[in-house]
């Protein structure tokens, strides 16, 4: 018997003895959660579980006893590490931040720059990937915090969502593109059938909603490249006979001279949004994470040290703040 036995256990008592419920809200597959209690009964030689047809379907007198046993010690062990946490005078630690890499390159650098260099004893772990694999890994637990696009598909009973910025996508060309004289005005979708484009892979939302948004449209674009990296896509595009969309906030980070920015009619909105799970309790590092990226946007643009944010009470925290901060 291990932490993570009774820690299973307990969470599919809660969750009513679903275990398709009990898998995502642990983050892991169905076949793994009921391998890991089979393996734990015949381990101990015990049942916890009464079965009918196959299903869990209520506790044997042992397994009231270990539920029972079990929600203690998993409170003990959570408030131990979190006291433990508190009371270390250099708090450490690990925590994964997975992050899209246009976003990371355009809203991030800074904030995690300032994580990394106020905190020197935590190693502040970043996943480069695609909004739609984040949204993967956040789901299995492959990652702490997902940076990622709206809309998405993060189901809000197990994840918080924070919008932490807003944009729209806009069309860049060059100077000599055929779309250039239209800087002046707000075009049509259907301005872009028949024009070569060069985007994101289909592992980025970007390039998803992009898509999605085509179809409705009912245009047909030629897709002639497609990349990982946006500064890719721009330099593509400054010398080539094609387009690419992007979000306006890119304009900070570039060299604009080149390009000709002309901004649709009905644009797609560039909303990017920070998900975690749902649980309690978070330790130090996870809340001063989330606290910390939610002031950075919402507030200050400043980052303390986590010794500073610990002799704050934060236990009850607030998760969804409704200041949004746009691009201009």
């Amino acid at each position: 018997m291990n932490f993570n036995h009774l820690e299973y256990f307990v969470n599919i008592v809660d969750c009513q003895f679903n275990l398709s419920i009990t898998a995502n809200k642990l983050h892991i597959s169905q076949p793994t959660l009921s391998k890991t209690i089979k393996q734990f009964e015949e381990s101990e030689n015990i049942e916890v579980f009464y079965k009918k047809g196959g299903r869990n379907v209520g506790l044997t007198p042992a397994g009231q006893i270990l539920y029972e046993r079990a929600k203690q010690i998993i409170q003990i062990h959570d408030t131990l590490l979190e006291e433990l946490s508190n009371l270390s005078r250099y708090p450490s630690g690990k925590i994964r931040i997975g992050i899209p890499p246009l976003v990371l390159s355009v809203l991030f650098t800074t904030v995690i720059s300032k994580l990394i260099s106020s905190n020197p004893n935590i190693k502040f772990e970043i996943i480069e990937a695609g909004a739609f694999d984040l949204v993967n890994k956040i789901e299995k637990g492959g990652v702490d915090i997902a940076i990622i696009l709206q809309p998405n598909r993060i189901n809000h009973k197990y994840f918080y969502e924070v919008t932490l910025f807003e944009d729209i996508l806009s069309v860049y060309v060059n100077k000599n593109h055929e779309l250039a004289q239209s800087i002046h005005r707000p075009i049509q979708w259907k301005e872009l059938d028949n024009l070569d484009i060069i985007s994101f892979d289909q592992t980025f939302m970007i390039r998803r909603l992009l898509d999605n948004k085509l179809k409705e449209e009912i245009v047909h674009p030629n897709f002639i490249n497609q990349s990982i990296s946006w500064d890719f896509l721009v330099e593509t595009v400054k010398t080539a006979d094609c387009l690419t969309i992007l979000p306006r906030t890119i304009e900070r980070f570039m060299n604009t001279n080149d390009l000709i920015r002309i901004n649709f009619a009905d644009p797609l909105p560039w909303n990017v949004a920070m998900v975690f799970p749902k649980k309690s309790p978070y330790s130090l590092l996870e809340k001063y994470t989330i606290q910390s990226l939610q002031n950075f946007f919402f507030a200050s643009n400043n980052i303390f040290p986590i010794e500073t944010y610990r002799l704050i009470d934060y236990q009850n925290m607030p998760i969804i703040l409704k200041n949004i901060n746009k691009y201009k």
